[in-house]
């Protein structure tokens, strides 16, 4: 199911960065809900594979999912966007 869902995401995604890439936007997602850590929001960014995607990161949302933040952090690395 979560496989699945990750899927779909990307292929959304996938159709907005493609929009994206003709206006020299960057889009930023923020991890939550069913994404909260850093590992978590990872695998849709590395579902998507591109380097349009960055992540901006939420420090209470990960904090409430038990991550620590400067461990989510490192995790994203160059995909951080915002913090």
């Amino acid at each position: 199911a979560r496989a699945g869902g990750v899927a779909r995401i990307a292929e959304r995604l996938g159709k907005v960065l493609d929009h994206a890439a003709k206006t020299g936007v960057r889009l930023a997602i923020e991890n939550g809900g069913s994404f909260r850590s850093a590992a978590q929001v990872r695998e849709i960014v590395d579902a998507v594979r591109s380097p349009l995607l960055t992540v901006s990161y939420n420090i209470a949302a990960a904090c409430s999912a038990g991550e620590r933040p400067a461990e989510g952090v490192a995790q994203l690395g160059t995909q951080l966007g915002l913090l």
